[in-house]
């Protein structure tokens, strides 16, 4: 059974983000998007936070990510494009 957080990271229009790069504090290994946007992230149980980064969009926090469970958590992400005013 796979334990740990898996999803999705796409654009504020729904677009699958192919390079995307899923980083979780504490964990100096990083994991990329695969074809469709999808990734997976083996954890074990615990607190987490998690981020995803893809050139050209702000960075999306997910904070507080409490895995409890010897199930894969489901947590997709949706970036927003930078803006000028972005701070």
């Amino acid at each position: 059974m796979h334990k740990g957080v898996k999803g999705f990271v796409t654009d504020s229009r729904g677009i699958p983000r192919t390079d995307a790069k899923i980083l979780i504090n504490g964990i100096s290994k990083t994991v990329t998007t695969a074809q469709h946007g999808d990734y997976w992230r083996l954890l074990l149980p615990g607190n987490y936070v998690m981020k995803a980064q893809a050139p050209g969009y702000c960075l999306a926090f997910i904070f507080n990510l409490l895995l409890m469970t010897d199930k894969a958590f489901d947590e997709s992400v949706s970036t927003n494009a930078l803006t000028s005013d972005f701070q």
